[in-house]
């Protein structure tokens, strides 16, 4: 059907998306999900980063004060993150921590 390879098309533009995927994306869900999908993939997802024990022995908080007063990024431990609920979809490593800066456009 032309109106729905038109649909594909301008959402793989849009979107910066391969047409196979849009169009995968588009049979599934239908044009209003596919569309938040497909914004949702062109969004920024957090930054992690995980502690080395052999060069840094010391603890994720001692890391994350560490990364605060040598390079200015804040960094929690996931474990903290996990306990208020706010990492959704979070990993489960207890030396996982999440990392950003002020301007979060340079991270």
């Amino acid at each position: 059907n032309n109106s729905t390879t038109t649909t594909i098309l301008q959402l793989s533009i849009q979107y910066s998306l391969p047409t196979f995927l849009t169009s995968s994306l588009l049979s599934h869900y239908g044009y209003a999900k596919t569309k938040q999908i497909c914004s949702l993939m062109n969004t920024r997802g957090p930054i992690t980063i995980r502690r080395n024990a052999i060069q840094f022995p010391g603890s994720s908080e001692g890391l994350c004060k560490w990364l605060w007063e040598e390079d200015g990024v804040r960094a929690e431990p996931l474990s903290t993150l996990l306990e208020g609920g706010g990492v959704p979809n979070g990993g489960h490593k207890r030396n996982n921590m999440h990392a950003y800066n002020d301007d979060d456009d340079d991270v």
